[in-house]
């Protein structure tokens, strides 16, 4: 998950729902996350706990 944050912000993707968005349209997000696909709470809770 931090793979996709760094790279999600590397290229100036700052929300969640648009990371989320991503995941399911970016071949290189796909890559990032082993094509799984979290929802964007999920995304929003691994942020909060860990950053």
């Amino acid at each position: 998950m931090i793979k996709i944050l760094l790279y999600a912000y590397a290229v100036k993707i700052y929300t969640r729902r648009c990371i989320a968005k991503a995941l399911r349209q970016d071949i290189t997000f796909m890559w990032l996350a082993a094509y799984n696909r979290p929802h964007f709470r999920a995304i929003k809770n691994f942020h909060n706990g860990v950053l």
